[in-house]
Formats: C-alpha cells, sequence, structure tokens
C-alpha cells in the first residue's frame, strides 16, 4: 500500500485529491443543472392573449388564447391546465385586497364560474339531444348546480379545465390552446388567470443525484417545489373592439 514519507508527497497527494474532488462536484453540478434538472422540469414561457370578438345577446364573446413555449431540450408534458376569468362591471367600485396573501390587489368581484353555477339556462353536464325525464323545474335545476360546482371544486382546484386530459409540447415548440366564453356586456375589465402543473417521471438515478445535489447546495429546489402549479394572470380591457396583449 502507497504511503506518502514526506511532506512533498502529501503536497502532491492533497493536490491531486482536491483537483479530483473538484472535477466531482463541477461534474456532478452540470449534470444535476442541466441534464437531470433540464430533463425533469422543461424551462417554460407561459403568456396569454384575449380578443373581444363582438356582442351577441347582451354579451361579450371572448376568445382567450394560452401559449405555452418549451424552452428547454426534453417534451413538457402539461397537466391540469385551467383558467379562471374574473371581471368588473360598471357600476362596480375599484377596491384592493387588504388581506396579507393579495394585499394592495385589485379585487374583481364578479366570476365566470359563478355565472355558470347561477345561470339554470346551462347544464352543468353534457348536452343530451333528447330523453325522458330529464325536465326539471328551476329550483332543482339551481340545486344540482350548486352541487355539482360544489363536488367540482372539492376534487379540483381554481378555475375551468381548458382541456380535460394531458398534453405534451416539444422542445423549442410554442403550444397555443384556445378558450371561448362570453362575459356581460356591462363588463368593463377581465382578469385572466391561468395555470398548469408539470408532469415529472423522473427516474431513480435522477432522484437520487437530485437530492444530493441539493444537501451540498448545488442546486436549490427539490421536487416538491413543483408540486404547485405555474399560474399566470393578465388585466384586460374590454371596451376595446379588439384586446391583445403585449409580450
Amino acid at each position: 500500500m502507497f504511503w506518502p514519507r514526506d511532506l512533498q508527497t502529501w503536497i502532491e497527494v492533497t493536490s491531486n485529491l482536491s483537483i479530483i474532488f473538484g472535477a466531482f462536484i463541477t461534474g456532478l453540478w452540470v449534470y444535476s443543472k442541466f441534464i437531470a434538472e433540464r430533463g425533469i422540469i422543461p424551462s417554460v414561457k407561459f403568456d396569454l392573449t384575449l380578443e373581444n370578438k363582438g356582442v351577441q345577446s347582451d354579451k361579450y364573446l371572448l376568445e382567450i388564447f394560452l401559449y405555452l413555449k418549451n424552452l428547454g431540450s426534453s417534451t413538457l408534458v402539461v397537466h391540469n391546465l385551467r383558467i379562471d376569468l374574473r371581471y368588473l362591471n360598471q357600476t362596480d367600485d375599484a377596491l384592493i385586497f387588504g388581506d396579507e396573501n393579495k394585499k394592495g390587489r385589485l379585487s374583481f368581484i364578479n366570476s365566470l364560474e359563478e355565472d355558470l353555477l347561477f345561470d339554470v339556462n346551462v347544464s352543468p353536464v353534457k348536452p343530451q339531444s333528447s330523453g325522458k325525464g330529464l325536465k326539471k323545474n328551476k329550483i332543482e335545476k339551481l340545486l344540482d348546480r350548486i352541487l355539482f360546482f360544489k363536488v367540482t371544486m372539492q376534487e379540483e382546484k381554481r378555475g375551468i379545465k381548458v382541456i380535460g386530459h394531458d398534453t405534451f409540447v416539444r422542445p423549442q415548440i410554442e403550444q397555443i390552446y384556445t378558450f371561448g366564453t362570453v362575459v356581460p356586456k356591462s363588463a368593463t375589465y377581465i382578469l385572466v388567470w391561468s395555470s398548469f402543473e408539470y408532469k415529472v417521471y423522473p427516474s431513480r438515478l435522477q432522484l437520487g443525484i437530485l437530492r444530493f445535489s441539493r444537501v451540498l447546495g448545488l442546486t436549490q429546489f427539490n421536487l416538491t417545489h413543483i408540486t404547485k402549479p405555474h399560474t399566470f394572470e393578465r388585466i384586460f380591457n374590454l371596451q376595446e373592439s379588439s384586446v391583445k396583449s403585449s409580450s
């Protein structure tokens, strides 16, 4: 077994070990940052625009475009893509929140989800062309609707699902999702909020390396940091004939 006998040899051995250790740490950081991390969570540019198509039956017809551009090198799996619309009417006051989480933000007191909840002329299930025993009075319809949305909100989260299944975006591709809806013509400003969740499938090797890198301080996140949805929101003026946001 080799064992250093003088100071010079000790210095050389220590220097070589330091170089090897430094190269290992550098290689681990590069792999964690640019391969494992990006392989699990590709960078995404999230944006949205809105177009006011016109008026129908005293309501604005809106088309919302959601843009997800995959800036990473691996396929982005989009899970639970959702959208939420809140708006102000002409007679509403411009109020701001006072609680800590939303302090200073403008409050949009009207909601598309609430409109759907209390509009008994809108079916909470898929339309049916015909059938017996489907006729209900307005009270029964309202009770059915309240129950339906209560269960939906318990099972899912804020907003309405844009697409009912997972979808994917290839690297360097921008995918566009559209959502058409209506709001009252009395609406003046609208807050459009959207979110999606990452669907990740890390291997055991990736998990082990990320955990080790986290312990060493080479990365600043772990997989629990991506359990919450990626959110984005913008405000639009509905009094304009065509509304588009600028990137």
